[in-house]
């Protein structure tokens, strides 16, 4: 989830009572956080970093009402804003609402094409719908932005596992991963990568 960004992204405001919201914050006083948050929105309704914070808060809570309430506040002042689309689009896939998830990830990666985090997430979701091969799409994607994403090899090792036409990009991301988590590379070799050679070896005992 993107819940640092919002205060990553700026320093601390003048606002006495922003100021105890944030640091409340920052300490995990997320009740705390939330009540100063609240108080500024009923003096100034469209105060965009309490809004995008008590969406951040109520989140983190398991309050997904509120969340999507307050989420959606700050899509209207900001709809653009790619964490919050995400963030978003996290709560849908948790609340297991997967259209709306599904269109919220499109949304985020229309803003930001190389989130590997969105595309991942798109790729899970489109992977329990049962269509493989937009999933592997999304997964390639993670690829070409970190080559040694060790989810992504194996998202797309398993998924081409289960397709003996496609057991050659099988071995191949089986192989990446032994190199990526040398701790479980004997399990890999044993398990996977061996068996994988031996089956596409054929009996001249070459691979393709």
């Amino acid at each position: 989830a993107c819940f640092q960004s919002a205060l990553e992204s700026r320093s601390l405001h003048s606002s006495p009572v922003l100021i105890d919201a944030d640091l409340y914050y920052r300490m995990g006083e997320l009740e705390k956080a939330a009540r100063e948050y609240e108080l500024v929105l009923r003096t100034h309704r469209s105060d965009e970093v309490a809004c995008q914070m008590l969406g951040i808060i109520n989140h983190r809570l398991g309050k997904p009402a509120a969340a999507k309430n307050f989420y959606l506040r700050y899509l209207e002042m900001n709809p653009r804003h790619f964490e919050t689309v995400y963030n978003l689009a996290l709560l849908e896939s948790e609340e297991g609402n997967t259209g709306a998830a599904e269109k919220y990830f499109n949304r985020a990666i229309e803003l930001d094409s190389t989130s590997a985090a969105a595309n991942f997430q798109l790729a899970r979701l489109l992977r329990q719908s049962g269509e493989t091969g937009r999933a592997v799409e999304h997964l390639k994607l993670v690829l070409e932005t970190n080559p040694d994403d060790v989810q992504a090899h194996e998202a797309l090792a398993e998924l081409f596992f289960q397709d003996s036409a496609h057991h050659a990009e099988a071995l191949k991301h089986f192989q990446i991963l032994a190199r990526l988590q040398p701790e479980r590379a004997d399990y890999l070799e044993s398990t996977y990568i061996r068996p994988l050679q031996a089956e596409l070896s054929g009996p001249s005992g070459k691979q393709p």
